[in-house]
């Protein structure tokens, strides 16, 4: 535990995090909304969450062989044996309309919030508004003047936002974009371009081309934003798994990427050369789950998955199956975690992230958050965290937003937690 706090210095940490796609955060805090009313509504459904984090080593399920070798574009695929019984398909929801206000933070003092004003009854672009205090203060909506409320020609939606770091913003709209480098005091149009690299540069963070999950089917392709110029990076080679949710980087560098294999089963995978090359691990779980997998991770090497099935039974009942692993050495071998109890039926639907002090929370749905200093085997109401749709880390911390309240929460090391003034 010791080398992972080493691990979690704001300095190496803060190297290699960017901010991921405001669209896709969006459509995560709108998926577990609808996900949490699904999961109290009667129908078959399949719901997974694969998270990575420290935990201790216990029972060795499956080990790497020395002599393994790549497979499909240099990626490898290895099968973990779980314990629970596949479920049946089941269709997907409908999707829903984005989500704004979004509130994203770079450290505990550098936040942008960005809306969507309005006039009268006019829609009017996105705009930005930063602080540099901690949300003592913020500054005056900033946007394109092509964006601007009145403006002629204006595009009022399909409007995406980027945080790429403390100076850049980009916006981009079906065939234009405007990129800040000064937080969004002055604006320069360009016309985005895709182009095909082999791996990303260092600092830059890809993100699934295809965002609303119950369309995306086995699309692999993961893409990055160019923060000097706000061309998409799009790599050559994505990982053995569809669906696509996120990508995290550790502090080590390694990329992760959770999903679903073309058969059904959900996994997750990794890269160590920035995109260049996959590892992917497959575990013996299938199902139909449109929200798709979550994943967090420190140091690259500690990993937990949990795994969440819910689906009807013969007499109508909800049947709810479980199955918990966990790697020490980077997803090459993986154990087996049987907690004593569990808080909630639902303990790692949602969520989840490791704390600065090493411990592991999950998200239990509508029972808030749960803690354990153990592991995983035993879990405690984490009262502190904020219910919140997503907690993710900070170059000095970690943040959370919750668009449909409009409330932002920081916090230091994870445990506890302060609201953020909002203009």
């Amino acid at each position: 535990m010791s080398e992972l706090l080493t691990r979690f210095e704001p300095d190496p940490v803060a190297a290699q995090i960017t901010q991921p796609d405001f669209a896709e955060l969006e459509h995560k805090a709108d998926r577990r909304v609808r996900t949490r009313r699904r999961a109290l509504a009667a129908g078959a459904a399949a719901t997974v969450a694969v998270v990575a984090l420290a935990v201790p080593s216990g029972m060795r399920l499956f080990t790497a062989g020395p002599g393994e070798s790549g497979a499909v574009d240099g990626s490898r695929v290895d099968i973990v044996q779980g314990g629970a019984d596949a479920p049946k398909r089941a269709a997907p929801p409908a999707d829903t309309p984005e989500l704004v206000p979004q509130i994203w933070f770079i450290d505990l003092r550098t936040g942008f919030l960005v809306e969507r004003p309005a006039s009268g009854a006019q829609q009017c672009g996105l705009a930005v508004r930063v602080t540099v205090d901690g949300g003592s203060t913020w500054s005056e909506p900033r946007t394109p003047d092509a964006l601007r409320c009145g403006a002629p020609g204006r595009a009022a939606s399909g409007q995406r936002v980027r945080v790429l770091d403390s100076s850049t913003v980009v916006i981009m709209a079906d065939a234009v974009g405007y990129v800040s480098h000064d937080a969004g005091r002055q604006w320069t149009t360009y016309r985005p371009q895709t182009r095909t690299v082999d791996q990303l540069p260092a600092g830059v963070l890809p993100e699934p081309v295809c965002l609303r999950l119950a369309q995306c089917g086995t699309d692999n392709r993961l893409e990055g934003i160019d923060p000097a110029t706000g061309d998409r990076l799009r790599l050559r080679v994505g990982p053995q798994l569809g669906a696509l949710r996120e990508a995290v980087a550790a502090a080590d560098g390694t990329l992760w990427v959770p999903g679903q294999a073309a058969d059904g089963r959900y996994g997750v995978a990794w890269s160590r050369d920035r995109g260049r090359t996959w590892t992917t691990r497959l575990f013996d779980f299938s199902g139909a789950d449109s929200e798709g997998p979550t994943i967090a991770t420190l140091d690259g090497r500690v990993v937990f998955v949990a795994v969440v099935d819910v689906r009807n039974g013969s007499d109508g009942a909800q049947l709810v199956t479980h199955a918990f692993f966990r790697s020490t050495d980077g997803g090459t071998a993986w154990d087996r975690v049987t907690p004593e109890t569990l808080p909630t039926e639902r303990l790692g639907q949602f969520g989840a992230y490791v704390a600065r002090d090493g411990s592991l929370l999950l998200d239990g749905g509508d029972r808030g958050w749960f803690l354990s200093r153990d592991g995983g085997q035993r879990f405690t109401p984490a009262a502190s965290v904020p219910m919140t749709t997503t907690v993710y880390r900070v170059r000095d911390g970690y943040a959370c937003f919750d668009a449909g309240t409009r409330a932002a929460y920081v916090s230091d090391d994870g445990l506890a937690w302060r609201r953020v003034s909002l203009p």
